[in-house]
């Protein structure tokens, strides 16, 4: 599930000039050779000052780091839910998101109720997973209905929407296991940037708090109650974001998350995700069930006859998505082949 956009304001180079001023001493005898010893013993005084006071700072900077890992590590330890052994799932979910217009104009507003859905099945030590996702969106620009199945044998897709029609379109094996293995090595992107497999677990769960901390500093709160419920919080701001550069950040970009587990289950209840201070995206966990009555024929998408499946690179709007996150991978396999042996071998 991700709401993207192209859009990106590029960084002003600021520079600042120091002048020095030159003292110039007008002493004879002892003063004229006095005079650059003392200059350099308060230089070398200064010099000292500055290192200690910049190692104190970084021993700090080390500290507060330190401190804030032990705490996420505790965090995750709460919520850990032990393996499941129900090999099928559904979740839905009910999602809100505003969009900043770059030219300052009303923000793009949609609301999305979603459905996600997975079968395994494991035959001779070897698991196969199905899964299903739903997606009616709703946007100023009418109703986008998607469904996305996904099988051992790739990815189909069907789109309906009140302005583009009906799209039939599906993803090869090969190119699946390059996004999955995008997935693995870098972090899944969007408004739930999971670690590890995208499975409907994976969403509600401690991969999804793995996957946010790859970007942002996340700090453990308070204990806080939502519709009754007791839940554990989470919050923390995008890495290198100061309150300077937000403005330079891509509009469908949060700065700043917050999450509720809930203390009970130890599964997601509510995600808020600003910019600026201005809600972009909520996500509301409505239920989750292990072990929900689900058959293959779930997982089968059938399309109307005289109607085939279209190779989803032949779409250029529809594959967008898919060609960046392939982009971003080839760029950190780029960056592993001069450091031998750092490259991670594909999984398919």
């Amino acid at each position: 599930m991700q709401v993207r956009s192209g859009l990106r304001s590029a960084l002003n180079d600021v520079t600042t000039r120091v002048t020095r001023k030159s003292l110039t001493l007008s002493l004879c005898g002892l003063g004229l050779i006095t005079a650059p010893v003392l200059a350099q013993g308060n230089a070398d005084a200064k010099a000292a000052d500055t290192d200690d006071s910049g190692a104190k700072s970084e021993r700090n900077a080390q500290d507060a780091a330190t401190s804030r890992e032990a705490a996420l590590a505790t965090f995750l330890e709460r919520i850990e839910v032990p393996s499941k052994t129900a090999p099928t799932m559904r979740i839905l979910l009910s999602f809100r998101g505003s969009i900043p217009d770059p030219k300052g104009g009303k923000p793009l507003t949609m609301k999305a109720l979603l459905r996600l859905e997975s079968l395994e099945e494991t035959v001779e030590g070897t698991t196969q997973r199905w899964s299903r996702l739903d997606v009616d969106l709703t946007t100023p620009q009418g109703m986008l209905r998607t469904e996305k199945v996904r099988s051992p044998e790739g990815i189909r897709i069907h789109q309906a929407s009140e302005l583009t029609g009906e799209k039939w379109l599906e993803i090869d094996r090969a190119t699946v296991a390059r996004l999955d293995k995008a997935a693995r090595v870098l972090g899944a992107q969007g408004a739930l940037p999971i670690e590890g497999p995208a499975t409907p677990s994976a969403v509600v769960g401690a991969d999804l708090v793995r996957g946010l901390a790859r970007s942002y500093e996340l700090v453990p709160g308070a204990e806080t109650e939502i519709d009754g419920e007791v839940c554990y919080s989470l919050a923390g701001k995008l890495r290198g974001q100061g309150d300077e550069s937000r403005i330079d950040l891509p509009r469908e970009r949060a700065d700043e998350v917050q999450l509720f587990y809930s203390k009970k289950t130890r599964l997601l209840v509510r995600m808020l995700q600003f910019q600026r201070g201005n809600e972009l995206y909520a996500i509301y966990v409505r239920d989750a069930e292990f072990g929900a009555p689900l058959q293959k024929s779930r997982f089968a998408l059938t399309p109307p006859k005289g109607v085939r499946f279209v190779d989803l690179f032949d779409d250029e709007l529809a594959s967008l998505s898919v060609r960046l996150e392939l982009e971003r991978l080839d760029e950190w396999e780029r960056k592993q082949k001069p450091e031998s042996g750092s490259t991670e071998p594909d999984k398919k």
